[in-house]
């Protein structure tokens, strides 16, 4: 089979608690028959697996994680939105376990300078958190040795061991104890994966906000009737009736209406844009002001949005190169420290039990984690998440990595670097004075959803105008809206569309003609008020 029939899938992770375990998984995987290439990410717990579908299946790839010591399940997108439980309850736990073996550990450091603190009172403060804080560690180093590697959990569980097991021997006998040093190791490890656990909820928070982005429902319009069905279950071809203040649900062409679009969702651009009938839509922009009726070219994830989500997930679980020599290291880090403080208390043994065992424990402690384990997919996968909620796509770790190397960039264009939000720069008013034009303009719009005529309305208020109220409030889309303010018809909108409505209308000044200058669209809208009738 050539490598374009392989397959590819994405794995779930569960039980991984460092770098070395995702180097064991990604070992395990490689050594599967049929098995081309697997990239574990520890940053979101994730595999990305391609393999020859005549020699392995997905049941023989889930089968490979568990005889690693780990369990696995397919990424599925139910599966990802499921997973923020489980991250929900993982910060519970670790909160729960901290909140426990903190204060004790505490107690017990300070009982290291009050000479005459019983053992038992010791031993009786230390249990619970060598026992209880410390179980999932203790858990995962077991798995580890069944499993046949060594991993972040070894450490961390065989450098609390020692201590607390030799102090349990020592007790009746002169000598310190090392209760305070078995509880402190467990809070620390303790406190520090809380921290992490937070930043890759955080961070899958991120990839949630984009998949929120879609509707979950859509309008199909079949057989002359329009129905509510879920969006899953709109097909390419099916014509979709989208309302003002929806979200279109998939990419497609207008086939019927007008409409004012706000595509900064997945374009940048905080400029609403107007779309009518042939014209392309992008599924989960939203729809300001008329009715569409949208002819779907694409659904699901062969959207715009459903790929942009496709290579966040890429960007999270790829690997730059500074963490793929990350893994490698941790792949060989934990024998060479279990090997070092083996080294270390037997030099230290002639001069005592005591002085070997604090220095081999240091050995073991200080190691635990392994920061350039823990810290390079943790910042990949924050980075990622963070560029992802504020608009910013990274292709891959290795693009991030390069990121830091540059001192220049370019853009192509100004209309994405701003602040998302059209805002008042200017106004000129032909006759009358310029905050009596503002308030009879914001008070037409004080009811429009319309980005330009919240613009105005905030700008009105924030000059303490009062608005009074509006009657016979019309929007024509694509145009602007007219309303009858104080007696006044009021129009605001596009100076064509106001010039139509009107028979006769005067010219604004333009720039560069030695003239008044009149604001550059499209930072403010030109509005018009007459003493007239509204029309019928």
């Amino acid at each position: 089979m050539s490598a374009d029939d392989s397959q590819s899938v994405r794995l779930a992770l569960r039980g991984m608690k460092c770098a070395g375990c995702a180097a064991g998984i990604e070992k395990a995987l490689r050594a599967t028959s049929g098995v081309r290439q697997a990239e574990v990410s520890f940053g979101n717990a994730s595999a990305d697996v391609g393999y020859d579908p005549e020699a392995v299946d997905l049941p023989g790839l889930i089968e490979a994680v568990r005889q690693a010591g780990f369990d696995a399940a397919e990424l599925t997108e139910a599966a990802e939105a499921a997973r923020e439980d489980e991250y929900h309850a993982e910060v519970r736990d670790l909160t729960c376990r901290l909140a426990v073996s903190l204060p004790l550990a505490v107690l017990l450091m300070l009982a290291m300078f009050r000479p005459g603190v019983p053992p038992l009172l010791q031993l009786v403060l230390a249990l619970p958190v060598f026992l209880w804080g410390g179980w999932p560690y203790h858990r995962g180093a077991l798995r580890a040795v069944r499993h046949g590697h060594a991993d972040m959990n070894v450490l961390i569980s065989l450098g609390s061991s020692v201590a607390f097991l030799a102090s349990l021997a020592r007790m009746g006998h002169p000598g310190h104890l090392y209760f305070d040093t078995a509880a402190m190791i467990i809070a620390f490890i303790l406190i520090g994966r809380l921290l992490e656990a937070l930043a890759r909820r955080r961070t899958g928070e991120a990839l949630r906000a984009l998949l929120d982005l879609r509707p979950r429902t859509a309008r199909l319009v079949a057989d002359g009737e329009t129905r509510e069905v879920p969006a899953a279950d709109v097909w390419a071809g099916d014509v979709l009736e989208v309302r003002p203040g929806e979200a279109i649900p998939v990419d497609g062409d207008v086939v019927e209406g007008r409409s004012s679009l706000d595509e900064s969702a997945m374009t940048g651009e905080s400029v609403p844009v107007e779309r009518g009938p042939g014209d392309a839509v992008l599924g989960a922009t939203l729809n300001l002001t008329g009715v569409l009726r949208v002819r779907a070219t694409a659904v699901g994830a062969a959207t715009v949005l459903g790929r942009m989500i496709a290579l966040v997930r890429e960007a999270q679980g790829s690997k730059a190169p500074i963490q793929r020599l990350a893994d490698r290291t941790a792949a060989i880090f934990v024998p060479c420290v279990i090997v070092i403080a083996a080294v270390t208390f037997l030099a230290w043994l002639p001069a005592g039990l005591e002085p070997a065992l604090t220095h081999a424990v240091a050995v073991l402690i200080i190691a635990c984690p392994c920061a350039l384990g823990l810290a390079t997919p943790t910042a990949i996968m924050v980075g990622t998440g963070r560029g992802a909620k504020l608009g910013v796509l990274v292709k891959n770790g290795t693009a991030l990595e390069t990121l830091a190397a540059v001192d220049l960039m370019v853009f192509d264009k100004t209309g994405t670097l701003t602040s998302g939000e059209p805002a008042l720069r200017e106004s000129l008013a032909l006759e009358g004075g310029e905050m009596e034009l503002l308030r009879l303009a914001a008070a037409a719009e004080a009811g429009s959803e319309h980005p330009y005529g919240r613009a105005i309305v905030a700008a009105a208020r924030e000059r303490g105008l009062d608005l009074p109220p509006a009657t016979e409030f019309a929007a024509t889309a694509g145009g602007g809206a007219a309303a009858s303010v104080d007696g006044h018809y009021v129009l605001v909108g596009q100076a064509a569309w106001v010039q139509s409505r009107l028979s006769a209308t005067p010219s604004l000044p333009r720039r560069g003609q030695g003239e008044v200058q009149s604001p550059p669209a499209p930072a403010v809208e030109r509005a018009t008020a007459r003493d007239l009738p509204l029309p019928p």
